[in-house]
């Protein structure tokens, strides 16, 4: 390929991921827990050519009246790429929807669960719900940590801000009385930005994250858990919009600038002596 070609071809195909991006976005407006993701452009170095060269001037040849030194050198950049996809990690809206296994969490952190291979993920969905054996577990069925398991003849269940699961039994009298059978920690990070996306609203650390630092619901810089509520996505959609348009021009704009090229090694194919 023509290296002329590669900063338009280069133009067009990121911006493509990066629409792509949006859409996404877009998409999960209504997801419980999603975090928004934006596109990190990075450009990309061709070649170093001697000062001038570029031009077609010969590379000590003066411009505006000063000397120029062959020892110094043009960068010439092939275009651009993606360098990174990220997430945005900042908070969503907090909702209640009243269900007592729902959980919110206000400010940082994230809720601990454990995935079928037996590892460790992190999210922001607390649409929590009872399995069969009465464990509590995400929708996707990953059994949230610590385990919790809730006695079969409990008649009332309810967790508190605190992150603890009470449970209301009935004693062999005829008594009520409320037990705690478990409780909801939160982590955080040092950077969240360093996770590692999963899929499904998941969450796995990396070296980049560093570890997690784990805790209760208000303390050690973690956010509160807010019960009986849900946090919606994050996504802005006027931004989305925003930046849909930015892309839809910056590729239109690649795409022109591909078909003049083409234009003029057409004309200069066709010259004649």
């Amino acid at each position: 390929m023509l290296p002329a070609l590669a900063g338009p071809m280069s133009g067009m195909f990121a911006q493509q991921q990066a629409i792509d991006v949006i859409a996404a976005n877009l998409a999960n407006v209504n997801t419980t827990g999603y975090r928004a993701r934006h596109v990190e452009f990075h450009d990309l170095l061709q070649q170093h050519l001697p000062l001038g060269a570029s031009s077609g001037r010969a590379v000590d040849e003066p411009l505006g009246g000063a000397g120029r030194s062959s020892g110094l050198l043009d960068l010439l950049t092939a275009g651009v790429r993606v360098g990174a996809i990220a997430h945005s990690f900042e908070p969503g809206r907090v909702i209640e929807d009243a269900d007592p296994y729902h959980l919110a969490i206000e400010g940082e952190g994230f809720f601990v669960v454990q995935t079928v291979d037996g590892g460790a993920a992190y999210t922001r969905d607390g649409s929590f719900k009872l399995d069969s054996i009465g464990r509590l577990v995400t929708a996707n069925g990953d059994v949230v940590l610590p385990e919790t398991r809730i006695p079969a003849d409990a008649t009332d269940i309810r967790i508190d801000d605190a992150g603890l699961v009470m449970a209301r039994l009935v004693a062999e009298d005829g008594t009520e009385f409320d037990v705690v059978v478990g409780e909801v920690q939160l982590a955080r990070f040092v950077n969240p930005h360093g996770l590692a996306a999963l899929g499904g609203n998941l969450f796995s650390a990396t070296d980049a994250s560093g570890d997690p630092i784990v805790g209760y619901s208000a303390s050690d810089g973690l956010g509160r858990i807010r019960a009986g509520a849900l946090e919606t996505s994050n996504v802005d959609i006027a931004e989305q919009m925003t930046a849909m348009l930015i892309g839809q021009r910056a590729y239109g704009l690649s795409a022109r600038v591909l078909q003049s090229l083409d234009e003029m090694l057409g004309l200069a194919n066709n010259l004649r002596r």
